[in-house]
């Protein structure tokens, strides 16, 4: 969205990490790890670099995790294959530390909406307000009942909110 706005009609964020113009990026991670620390994590594991020529940072979710904070509303054997298909995941750690500028007049000046998913453990309901408050003008969608993986948990409901954004930025 920032470096190529004319190409994007709308930004949708499904229960996601949201940049702002107004906040720095680490100023949000900082806000998730409050309320979500490292030992919330359970049975994941956690590789955190100190390789200056090898800043990267992973994060493989364990089956615990996953079933308690990730999919705890998605049907068993949508679980059951999740916990197959997991990869490590960067953390972006670096990304952070370097602050990637997000301008008013590029990503702020784009349409922005936001589903917030009601039930999600990973990033809690409070947690995706406090980023919604922090980018002023974006529309905001909910879904009851939903976690982390509204794809799975909630299909329906998010595939007809996110062609509802379609038809209202078309």
């Amino acid at each position: 969205m920032e470096k190529f706005p004319e190409k994007v009609s709308v930004g949708v964020f499904a229960t996601a990490l949201m940049p702002s113009t107004t906040t720095p990026l680490s100023s949000i991670m900082e806000e998730l790890f409050k309320g979500h620390p490292l030992e919330a994590y359970m049975d994941s594991k956690v590789m955190i670099s100190t390789d200056p020529n090898n800043p990267s940072s992973f994060l493989h979710f364990g089956p615990k995790y996953m079933s308690s904070r990730m999919y705890q509303l998605t049907a068993p054997e949508d679980f059951m294959l999740a916990t197959m298909l997991v990869r490590p995941g960067n953390l972006f750690l670096d990304h952070i530390t370097k602050e990637v500028m997000i301008t008013e007049e590029n990503f702020g000046s784009l349409s922005r909406a936001y589903i917030v998913c009601k039930e999600d453990k990973t990033l809690r309901e409070d947690f995706q307000r406090w980023m919604i408050e922090r980018s002023p003008g974006v529309q905001v969608k909910e879904i009851e009942g939903a976690d982390h993986m509204v794809m799975l948990s909630k299909t329906n409901e998010l595939y007809s909110i996110l062609q509802d954004i379609a038809r209202e930025h078309h």
